[in-house]
C-alpha cells in the first residue's frame, strides 16, 4: 500500500496542472528578479528565460498533441476504475499525457542551456513515466508513445524558439 502512495505521488509530477504553475511562478521569479539581483537570475538570465520559452512552447505542444490523439484514437485504459482508485474515468489512454508532460518538460531543461549534466533530469521523467505502469492506469505502449511524444514537442518548441530569435536577429 504505501508503494502505491509512493507511485501515486511521483505520478503528479508529470500533471499539466502542476507544470502550469511552475511556469507561472518562473515568469514571476524572472519578472520580480529583472531589477534586482537575485544571485541565480543573473548568473543564469539567458539560460532561466531560454528554458521558460522553450518549455512553455513544449508544455503547450505537448499537451494539445497528448490530448488530441487521446479524443481522435479513443483507446480505453487497461484499469477499471471500481478496483484502482487511481484510474481515470474521464480520458482515455494512448498516448500517456503524464509521460508525455513530464517528457516534454524535463527534456526543455537540457536542450534549453546546453548542459551536459542537465540531461539528468531524464531520469526523473523516466520515474515519472514508469508511476503510470506501477499504477496500472497505462500500458508500456501507452507511456511509451508519451515518451516519444513529449521528446518530440521539446525538440520541435527548441526549433521555435531557435527560428524566433533568428528572425529577431536578422530584422
Amino acid at each position: 500500500m504505501a508503494l502505491t502512495e509512493f507511485w501515486g505521488i511521483v505520478t503528479h509530477a508529470g500533471d499539466i496542472r502542476l507544470w502550469i504553475l511552475v511556469l507561472f511562478f518562473s515568469a514571476v521569479y524572472i519578472y520580480i528578479a529583472k531589477g534586482h539581483h537575485f544571485a541565480f537570475y543573473t548568473r543564469h538570465r539567458q539560460q532561466f528565460r531560454k528554458w521558460l520559452w522553450v518549455a512553455f512552447f513544449a508544455l503547450v505542444i505537448g499537451g494539445l498533441a497528448s490530448q488530441g490523439l487521446k479524443e481522435l484514437l479513443q483507446v480505453p485504459r487497461i484499469c477499471d476504475p471500481l478496483l484502482n482508485a487511481y484510474c481515470p474515468t474521464d480520458s482515455f489512454a494512448f498516448p500517456s499525457g503524464h509521460a508525455a508532460i513530464a517528457f516534454a518538460m524535463l527534456t526543455a531543461i537540457p536542450l534549453s542551456t546546453g548542459s551536459r549534466k542537465h540531461w539528468l533530469f531524464l531520469a526523473l521523467a523516466f520515474v515519472i513515466a514508469y508511476s503510470r505502469l506501477a499504477l496500472g492506469v497505462h500500458s508500456f505502449g501507452d507511456v511509451g508513445a508519451g515518451a516519444i511524444l513529449g521528446v518530440v514537442a521539446a525538440l520541435a518548441a527548441q526549433k521555435i524558439y531557435d527560428i524566433e530569435k533568428y528572425y529577431k536577429r536578422n530584422s
